[in-house]
């Protein structure tokens, strides 16, 4: 038996669930975690915030990395993130407040090894019937966002009885069926190991590796100065190796390497309006609207789940969509990325519409806003499983898992950027009520987004030629 049944596909559906849970869960929170609970102040909580974000995504590009290097059997890298995950969620669970970064580090560390990996396997079960790989990747896609929908309600809902630890145990019990159900499903893929990279040097340099990632991961956490420098850092070694990549290929394939890179760089702007969610907007929603229906406050960490469930509901609609595509793949792929910016600055106008309208209005505020997150979400799923697709066609089978890594690395300069303008909304140091304040930054926000995707078009007209 192969490892290629629905079975398998599934179960790497199931682990991606399950990390988009605990990931979502605890980001819902940390924020508040950090002021109320560590008592750092404000701008310290949404850095901190921000390296956790950032992080998520960025690390998968070590895992990709890794795996690409010294071993052709992802999948040991994917049990290994799971068990870092479950790991990391036990510190939290009943560690002291001072072993708090250990136990985020150990998290992210797992997201690293597992998501990229994960993925990767997933868009493997395709290579007999490329035809279907877009298809699958927006209803695996739509799976995930499962986990960003009930992550941050049932982390919310769990937080106002019982305390946001338990959130915890219930991710690391999902996480531990699904550390089984792959460990059943290992038996039936084993490659030959043997043509792997796995001689004494090799071990020790990915064992030196990982320990290096793993103390740079702390630091990253712990301290702001040390994750400015690490972006600017892997800035240069990616833009580095790009470059390599694209002076090594000729003809269309290094056209269509540049016009992947191009993508991925202009993703970096849908992101980065995206990942505000749950920071500006968190801030806005607390200070500026009232969330209340019948007396019943609705907890802020509960719009979280929105964009993602819009996610859930169109998911079928855009995935019979795909199959009306431009038969230029280069075009379809450029209108996907401009469309999806272009639904991100619709959604921040209604975000600044919304801030015009009184705190006691309750019935347009929230309007407004809920249709803007659902916009927002129908950007990310336009954009992503067109990039992925992208990525698996494009790119070489041995180079898969460092791609999306690379993806991932650019929304997690995303999420850092997010942080970044989450505190200037928060500032109170400016002429404005906070009001107006937010509806400068919202419609900026949709301003520049909306200019990005216009640029877009000339790169059409380039790649037409």
């Amino acid at each position: 038996m192969q490892f290629n049944s629905k079975k398998d596909k599934v179960i790497l559906i199931l682990g991606e669930y399950f990390d988009r849970f605990n990931f979502y869960g605890v980001q819902a929170l940390l924020v508040l975690y950090f002021i109320n609970i560590l008592h750092l102040n404000k701008y310290d909580a949404l850095i901190t915030y921000g390296a956790y974000s950032s992080l998520g995504f960025v690390l998968p590009l070590v895992g990709g990395y890794l795996s690409d290097k010294f071993f052709i059997n992802k999948f040991i890298f994917v049990l290994a993130g799971i068990a870092f995950i479950i790991t990391g969620d036990l510190i939290l669970i009943f560690a002291a407040h001072n072993l708090v970064f250990l136990g985020l580090t150990i998290l992210t560390s797992g997201i690293g090894l597992f998501k990229a990996n994960n993925l990767a396997l997933f868009s493997n079960l395709y290579q007999d019937y490329p035809e279907k790989k877009s298809v699958g990747l927006t209803y695996y896609y739509a799976a995930m966002n499962a986990g960003a929908i009930t992550g941050p309600i049932l982390y919310g809902s769990i937080d106002l009885f019982l305390g946001w630890k338990h959130g915890l145990t219930l991710s690391a019990l999902g996480f531990s069926l699904s550390f089984i159900l792959c460990l059943w499903r290992y038996r039936y893929y084993q490659p030959n190991l043997s043509q792997a990279k796995n001689n004494n040097f090799d071990l020790i340099k990915l064992s030196l590796s990982c320990f290096i990632a793993f103390i740079c991961i702390y630091l990253c956490l712990r301290y702001n100065t040390c994750l400015k420098l690490a972006i600017a850092g892997s800035c240069v070694v990616v833009a580095s190796f790009l470059f390599t990549t694209v002076i090594k290929l000729s003809g269309e394939a290094r056209q269509k390497m540049i016009l992947l890179i191009v993508v991925i760089a202009y993703s970096v702007f849908y992101y980065a309006s995206s990942l505000q969610v749950s920071s500006s907007l968190m801030l806005y929603l607390n200070s500026s609207v009232n969330t209340k229906i019948f007396n019943l406050t609705i907890p802020y960490s509960y719009f979280m789940s929105v964009s993602p469930l819009a996610i859930i509901v169109f998911a079928h609609l855009v995935a019979k969509l795909q199959h009306h595509k431009s038969k230029n793949d280069y075009n379809f792929l450029l209108n996907q990325v401009s469309l999806s910016i272009y639904l991100a600055a619709l959604s921040f106008s209604l975000f600044a519409l919304s801030s015009l309208f009184s705190k006691e209005i309750i019935n347009w505020q929230l309007i407004l806003i809920l249709f803007g997150l659902v916009t927002l979400g129908l950007g990310e799923l336009v954009i992503f499983p067109a990039i992925t697709s992208a990525i698996t066609s494009m790119v070489p089978v041995n180079k898969h898992s460092t791609f999306i890594g690379i993806m991932y690395l650019f929304i997690g300069y995303s999420a850092y950027l997010a942080a970044l303008l989450a505190n200037i909304l928060s500032s109170k140091h400016n002429l404005f009520s906070y009001s107006n304040l937010y509806f400068q930054n919202f419609s900026t926000m949709a301003l520049i987004t909306l200019i990005i995707a216009m640029s877009i078009s000339f790169i059409k007209k380039f790649c037409s030629k």
